[in-house]
């Protein structure tokens, strides 16, 4: 990784393996502090694929810009542009990314396959000393991480929809 900075501007290229910043909790999801509940949003954090989803081999850019009103950060490659205000009492984030897979079969009786995951996701959040509050907003494009025993007839399933996720959680 290099880093450089220049009057309040820090800025940051990584080359190879890193953590993708979806939503605010894909970077940190392995630390159990960092997630406010045991289980996440599926239609964010997709457990099923969870290899593609966690960390990405590429170039990331980061930048960073400490101002009066907060920090503004922006992360290119998966990309997030982050805003925090008040040291982190108020918290919003742009997070997008489009990544492919396919699947070349050598046998015609399976055939070739493709996966494409383009999430796009907005986060917010409003922390307090004893509590905090979460929202996040994702439109969903397909139904494969819908559970089959809620779902038994995928001909009244709907591949596009939209997501909204509040989480409150409060410290003792």
């Amino acid at each position: 990784m290099a880093r450089f900075a220049l009057a309040g501007l820090q800025s940051a290229a990584q080359v190879g393996r890193f953590k993708n910043p979806l939503g605010f909790y894909n970077q940190t999801r392995d630390v159990e502090f960092t997630r406010l509940s045991i289980l996440l949003p599926q239609s964010i954090y997709f457990d099923r694929i969870r290899s593609l989803g966690v960390a990405g081999d590429g170039i990331s850019l980061y930048l960073e810009e400490r101002m009066k009103g907060g920090n503004l950060r922006a992360q290119v490659g998966i990309g997030q542009l982050r805003h925090e205000h008040d040291g982190g009492r108020f918290v919003g984030a742009l997070s997008a990314a489009s990544a492919t897979a396919r699947f070349d079969s050598q046998d015609p009786a399976f055939g070739d396959g493709e996966f494409v995951f383009q999430p796009a996701i907005l986060s917010l959040q409003w922390n307090e000393e004893l509590w905090s509050l979460t929202a996040e907003y994702h439109h969903v494009d397909g139904t494969g991480w819908l559970p089959l025993k809620d779902n038994p007839d995928p001909s009244e399933t709907q591949r596009r929809w939209s997501m909204l996720l509040f989480q409150l959680a409060v410290r003792f």
